[in-house]
């Protein structure tokens, strides 16, 4: 099982004393003393690179106290998010996916600490102990004392029968409320779900404002076509029959790319209701493609739109 806290007694000195495990931001480590909250840059220092941390304050914790480093990711929102026109870089993945990870495992090891009777010194209070949610079949008569009782381990929803399974976290069921208590473990994250490499992420991928999609799609046509909302960012190749521009379907900022596939030339037709304005000329409507040209339609008001290109007139 993988490691989310350190425990350990003091020495009597300021340390520096050692925790293993990592974590994505520095306020996500935690320290305790006897089940007493530390604050860090008040009691003590955090030193994030050498995971070490120091005391800053006599009497230091001696052999009879126990300390606790823990760790406890942040599952209020995603570390990343993405929006449209956004690129998906490694980096903003990774930190999402070890966020899930990382609760997942802090989790876990609350849930088998708990049913198995292992509580360490610290791990829960008796503040979190509420509304049934630890019961005698859980923790046995002798497991739970007052000295094992710290802040912010164990909430009911954590300590919830049957609350996490398999069969609860579905294709479309991981959402950034659901990145919470109990709701994704690590094996839920398998590559089923949520592939790290080799697999297909399906679904909608949006990108920022100001970012660009990775590549330009096809939309093969061999016939006369009318251009439809998923058209959008993609091109239209072309080889017979011209294609519309319709009206009340495309978005400002919306573009698409009709790619002439043919050696005679074909028509772009301004459909009913819509404008369409040659760059850098005053004229309008229905435009010439010639043969294997390359013109782009820019969407830049409601039903009105720009185009340009090579061999369009």
């Amino acid at each position: 099982m993988a490691t989310t806290e350190t425990t350990l007694n003091g020495n009597g000195t300021a340390g520096p004393f050692t925790y293993t495990f990592p974590a994505l931001e520095e306020d996500h480590i935690n320290v305790s003393v006897d089940g007493t909250a530390k604050t860090v840059g008040v009691d003590y220092s955090l030193d994030f690179a050498n995971k070490q941390i120091t005391f800053l304050n006599t009497p230091y914790p001696t052999a009879a106290e126990v300390i606790r480093i823990y760790r406890d990711t942040d599952d209020a929102a995603l570390s990343a998010e993405f929006y449209s026109g956004a690129a998906i870089r490694a980096t903003d993945l990774n930190n999402n996916f070890n966020q899930a990870l990382y609760i997942a495992q802090e989790t876990k090891a609350i849930t088998v600490q708990a049913s198995t009777g292992n509580l360490a010194d610290g791990s829960i209070t008796s503040n979190l102990i509420a509304n049934g949610a630890v019961t005698t079949t859980k923790i046995s008569d002798s497991n739970v004392t007052t000295t094992k009782l710290a802040n912010s381990s164990v909430t009911s929803a954590k300590l919830v029968d049957g609350s996490i399974g398999t069969a609860k976290i579905a294709d479309s069921n991981v959402t950034t409320a659901k990145l919470a208590d109990g709701s994704v473990t690590a094996a839920k994250l398998s590559t089923s779900y949520l592939p790290s490499a080799g697999g297909t992420l399906t679904g909608i991928v949006t990108f920022a404002a100001g970012q660009t999609y990775p590549k330009i799609p096809q939309n093969a046509q061999t016939s006369a076509y009318t251009l439809v909302a998923t058209d959008a960012g993609k091109h239209i190749s072309i080889t017979t029959g011209g294609v519309t521009v319709p009206q009340s379907i495309f978005a400002i900022g919306d573009a698409i790319t009709i790619y002439n596939n043919s050696n005679t030339s074909q028509a772009i037709t301004q459909g009913s209701g819509v404008t369409i304005h040659q760059a850098g000329t005053a004229n309008t409507g229905n435009r010439t493609l010639a043969q294997y040209g390359v013109a782009t339609v820019l969407c830049v008001a409601a039903d009105t739109f720009v185009i340009s290109g090579g061999g369009l007139s």
